[in-house]
């Protein structure tokens, strides 16, 4: 949900403006789906999708995403990559904090660095690169690596690395009054826009809310909403099951994990066989068409196509087996290694799955329980991650680099892991040289599907209600989506 973040409340104080209503024609009404599913990092949850949104309003970094999902300036007016990628140099633009205080670089070096040092950062493992960040001027701002980093610059433009002073964020956006409507707070955000060909400015108004799915898609449909944000698969049918206008529900191709991940080591989840068994005996073509989304694809790797370098990744030649032929040979094997059920046990082994509430999660359901029925395996659901067999993993990508795919599934975060695989990662840390460290880390990947350390399914599904009003918005890789020029077209909100 959006909460009032603690520096908001300085942001208010400072950035007060009037109420806007329905009559102000600048307005755009935006909400953001806020039942957001209980994720399994508690230590590493990134903000949910109202949060984001929020922080990308209110305190961008040196740099952030255009509506296309592009790095643009931000803090920065322009920057320099060296030739062995180690060293980034950052020049600030003029720009001052919601108090009017101007922004130097030593004040964003300093909450730069705060940001890679804390040890609970969604993004820790995306900056673990960063060797220092050093004010070397009151406008420059230079970040060493100890290593070159593939797509450092979309992790420094994701929202949780806005940059935050005491008193909050340097806009684009300025917090106004905060009032209650009915059972919902609504934060109203406003910015002083610059036509640079005509040198006028005019002011651009935003009204953010955060509901629930069905609230959210009941405002739409209503016309109480320009733009909804934050849809994801649990939520999905809602939107497809309500009457909207042709053109009004749009999916962002966004690329990530989103699978099952084992969470405990023992019982038939040990034995990467039946693991093996469990993944292989998934039906994902009928699942995506019972999901419904348009352009989505069945996946049995980590690693997905599109990554950094061009990354090709082969489909495993099982995938290409019909079926109801591979759970037939499945179940063979597991009655084989397992044994027939007897009278009093209806199956072959239970697993029971963590998932996150809602109707797109009922569908993922019936699919496992139904294509594991198949093998003799009884599937079931739990309350809570930490009960389950397996849990869902559903997040996106912050960059197109292979380090983010591959870390969730190491030793020091993972249930079940491989102890050799860690010897690949040995050798990737030891190198400077990006095209050799790519080729470890597909390594390792593949060393990981062969473990069975993940059962992945497609690609994570995110998806927003956008009306034609809303000339601005644009579905992106990323799935982020700023507050910026909603209502100009996508060439005018450019910088």
């Amino acid at each position: 949900m959006i909460r009032p973040l603690p520096f908001l409340f300085a942001l208010g104080a400072v950035g007060m403006l009037t109420a806007c209503g329905d009559d102000n024609p600048g307005e755009t009404r935006v909400i953001v789906i806020d039942d957001q599913p209980e994720l399994i990092d508690a230590a590493r949850t990134p903000p949910d999708a109202g949060d984001a949104v929020l922080i990308d309003a209110l305190a961008q970094g040196l740099v952030r995403f255009d509506a296309r999902g592009q790095v643009v300036p931000g803090l920065a007016e322009r920057w320099h990559v060296s030739n062995d990628g180690r060293s980034y140099i950052f020049r600030l633009g003029a720009a001052s904090w919601a108090d009017g205080q101007p922004v130097v670089a030593r004040d964003v070096a300093q909450a730069l660095e705060r940001l890679v040092d804390a040890p609970r950062h969604p993004l820790r493992d995306a900056l673990q690169n960063i060797d220092d960040v050093v004010a070397m001027t009151d406008r420059v701002i230079e970040i060493r690596l100890s290593r070159p980093q593939a797509g450092l610059l979309s992790i420094l433009a994701q929202p949780e690395l806005g940059i935050i002073s005491r008193d909050g964020g340097s806009g684009p956006f300025l917090l106004g009054e905060n009032e209650e409507e009915g059972d919902a707070a609504g934060f109203h955000l406003s910015r002083l826009v610059t036509d640079r060909a005509s040198e006028t400015s005019s002011e651009e108004v935003v009204h953010l809310t955060g509901l629930d799915a069905q609230a959210a898609i009941a405002a739409y449909l209503d016309s109480q909403a320009d733009l909804v944000l934050g849809g994801g698969f649990a939520t999905l049918p809602y939107a497809q099951n309500a009457n909207l206008p042709g053109g009004a529900l749009q999916f962002d191709p966004v690329r990530g994990l989103f699978g099952l991940v084992p969470m405990r080591n023992r019982g038939p989840l040990a034995d990467r066989d039946f693991r093996r068994a469990l993944s292989r005996s998934v039906d994902r073509a009928a699942l995506i068409n019972d999901l419904g989304v348009p352009g989505l694809t069945p996946r049995a790797t980590i690693l997905q196509n599109g990554l950094v370098g061009d990354v090709r990744i082969a489909s495993p030649a099982w995938l290409d087996t019909p079926v109801t032929e591979r759970q037939a040979a499945i179940a063979a094997r597991l009655r084989a290694q397992l044994g027939p059920a007897d009278a009093q046990q209806s199956a072959l082994a239970k697993v029971s799955v963590f998932l996150p509430a809602g109707p797109g999660s009922d569908i993922l359901f019936n699919r496992l329980a139904a294509d594991w029925g198949r093998i003799g395996v009884e599937a079931s659901r739990t309350e809570s991650a930490a009960q389950a067999d397996y849990a869902l993993i559903d997040v996106v990508a912050p960059s197109t680099g292979l380090d983010w795919f591959v870390n969730r599934f190491r030793c020091a975060r993972a249930a079940i892991c491989d102890e050799a695989v860690e010897l690949l990662f040995e050798q990737a840390d030891s190198t400077d040289v990006p095209d050799q460290r790519q080729r470890i880390l597909i390594d390792a990947s593949a060393a990981m599907d062969r473990g069975e350390l993940f059962i992945p399914l497609t690609a994570p599904i995110r998806w927003s209600l956008a009306s034609p009003l809303v000339t601005g918005f644009a579905t992106n890789s990323l799935g982020r989506h700023p507050l910026t020029g909603l209502k100009l077209t996508l060439a005018e909100s450019a910088p």
